[in-house]
């Protein structure tokens, strides 16, 4: 799946380099956090591998979603964001 992103990423964004992948573990979590805030108005996309090992983080995840979409519908701002 990874190889099909980043290809999807350079025919669309025109770079490979806007895919951001983060191997999932319990420490990885807050750099997870923080880097979907700071990419979430940005044209990065994100992919979590092994979200399996992280199954309690999913309803901060959740929460953190939630709260990007509120502040974009307010602010009214796009940008190609994506998370996978």
């Amino acid at each position: 799946m990874s190889t099909e992103l980043r290809e999807l990423a350079k025919d669309l964004l025109g770079t490979e380099s806007t895919l951001l992948e983060i191997a999932m573990g319990i420490d990885e979590t807050d750099k997870a956090t923080e880097t979907i805030l700071t990419a979430a108005n940005s044209d990065v996309w994100i992919c979590l591998k092994n979200v399996h090992l992280v199954s309690s983080w999913l309803l901060a995840l959740d929460r953190i979603l939630d709260e990007i979409n509120r502040q974009k519908y307010e602010a009214k701002t796009q940008s190609k964001f994506r998370l996978w």
